[in-house]
């Protein structure tokens, strides 16, 4: 019945999460049937099967290299589904973008990052849908990004036939991983803990000493991983006290019995690393580079973000009747 195709003149813009969060904003409306292709892609692409088991829809079978093919994986998941969202592949220029769009008589969301430098050939890429375009959204405006959004980015849209679909605020919980992808990356150890390796982490602490009580700056900051040596307990002890996802225990030393058993306490689980506290933290500079939008809690985070952020309506009501409850 519709065919909406997000795509992005960029890689890592955001076009995953921006299908997702629209899947689910549809299954409150009148969308029984909703399927998510990105059929041009390769066969270690996990977005398909993130998305499909996050949004409970039905699942990509295959991918290909073709257009021609994924034209009619299009088309048919259009005649079984009330709605069919297609993540358009970075490895398509516009005309070849076009040529899938055009086929399959789909509606365009451009997706672009707030941080971009190339805002001219964004709006050049999403002009180029033409009537097909139903606009932009600008993904991660930073905290204190508001005045150069609005002397780049409103100015060029302003000199551009695109619409602004509105501007989504970076998140944490959006660039966050789990404790286990983190184990993974770093190559750490679990000490305890295991079985609460899907805890997200959204921020990153350090324990050392200071002239404050450690509650008291721990407390700052939630769903964290605290980097400690493990011979710290203080530090540890400390940390506990406050809402944590993890710690990362460095200089492969074990923690004392009691931080164990406290941790364990508070399903808090315990990682071990070779390194010490400082190479760890440059490690930990290069997590968000793996991050993949593959959490339940992102997904609430993206719906939430894109009610309060974008004009659904110009986007939704392409399809059915509108209704954010």
């Amino acid at each position: 019945m519709g065919v909406l195709y997000v795509t992005g003149k960029d890689s890592r813009v955001g076009k995953t999460t921006i299908c997702s969060g629209l899947i689910d904003i549809a299954k409150n409306n009148d969308f029984k049937n909703i399927a998510f292709l990105k059929p041009i892609s390769t066969d270690d692409d996990q977005d398909s099967f993130y998305v499909s088991n996050l949004c409970d829809v039905s699942q990509q079978e295959k991918v290909t290299k073709s257009k021609s093919q994924a034209i009619s994986f299009i088309k048919k998941a259009d005649s079984q589904n009330d709605l069919v969202v297609v993540e358009g592949s970075n490895g398509l220029d516009l005309s070849e973008h076009k040529e899938i769009v055009e086929s399959v008589g789909a509606k365009v969301i451009v997706v672009a990052n707030f941080l971009s430098r190339r805002t001219k050939s964004i709006m050049e890429f999403a002009e180029g849908f033409g009537d097909y375009l139903t606009g932009v959204v600008v993904n991660n405006l930073t905290l204190y990004g508001n005045t150069r959004f609005k002397e780049v980015w409103v100015p060029a849209f302003e000199n551009s036939n695109a619409s602004l679909l509105g501007a989504i605020p970076e998140s944490r919980t959006l660039l966050s991983l789990t404790v286990g992808n983190i184990a993974t990356i770093l190559g750490a150890q679990f000490y305890s803990g295991k079985e609460y390796q899907h805890n997200l982490v959204e921020n990153v602490m350090v324990g050392g000493f200071g002239m404050d009580p450690g509650q008291y700056i721990f407390n700052t900051k939630d769903k964290k991983a605290v980097i400690v040596r493990g011979d710290r307990p203080d530090v540890q002890m400390s940390a506990l006290e406050t809402p944590m996802s993890c710690f990362i225990m460095t200089d492969n030393l074990e923690p004392i019995e009691y931080v164990k058993y406290e941790s364990e306490e508070e399903n808090v689980p315990i990682l071990i690393v070779q390194e010490n506290t400082l190479d760890t933290m440059k490690n930990i500079d290069k997590l968000t580079s793996f991050s993949k939008f593959d959490h339940p809690e992102k997904l609430t985070e993206a719906k939430r973000l894109m009610i309060d952020n974008l004009q659904i309506g110009e986007i939704i009501t392409n399809f059915g009747q509108l209704s954010l409850m």
